[in-house]
């Protein structure tokens, strides 16, 4: 049941992966992986409360998970608690200093709160663990236009398309002049 939930989250077909997980939760209630599974599908459906309210327990039940931690980080940061949120990342990297989501997901927070140094130390940190993470060139990309460094931007961006050509968003923002035009 945990693959084909697995293959049904991976397609998309987030309902029908839920329904799997919970049924596995039924039968055995202290199935960690897919209790945590069943909120990062709440997550992805934009329903971070819910999301908060199935991982936060999962933390003191496995207080050494960086993954649910940082989860639980990205379903503060979208609740607004940004304080909170970096709290989770950093305590997931502290448990897990190469965590790639918690790296991700702080260099999200710290851009989205203007520390756009930080922003790009955690994509960096991201970059030297998996520098074939488009979404983490994307991201550096993103952050270097908002400190004005042009150049840098088409770089990263030009990266992230390499690893990645259907990443419409950076195709669009290096190939139709809205890096130069200031639109982006």
């Amino acid at each position: 049941m945990r693959v084909r939930a697995a293959e049904l989250h991976a397609a998309g077909q987030f309902g029908e992966a839920e329904q799997l997980y919970r049924r596995i939760v039924e039968l055995w209630r202290t199935d960690l992986p897919a209790r945590s599974m069943i909120g990062v599908l709440q997550l992805q459906q934009g329903r971070p409360a819910e999301a908060l309210a199935i991982l936060e327990p999962l933390m003191s039940e496995a207080p050494g998970d960086a993954d649910i931690r940082a989860q639980c980080g990205l379903a503060r940061q979208l609740l607004g608690q940004q304080v909170a949120a970096l709290g989770d990342f950093d305590q997931a990297l502290a448990l897990q200093p190469g965590n790639a989501l918690a790296l991700l997901y702080r260099g999200n927070l710290m851009a989205e709160t203007g520390a756009f140094a930080q922003a790009l130390e955690s994509y960096d940190r991201l970059l030297q663990i998996a520098p074939g993470y488009d979404e983490a060139w994307f991201r550096r990309g993103i952050t270097l236009w908002l400190m004005d460094r042009v150049e840098d931007t088409l770089a990263s961006y030009a990266r992230a398309l390499a690893l990645n050509p259907r990443r419409f968003s950076a195709a669009f923002n290096s190939g139709h002049g809205l890096v130069e035009a200031g639109t982006l």
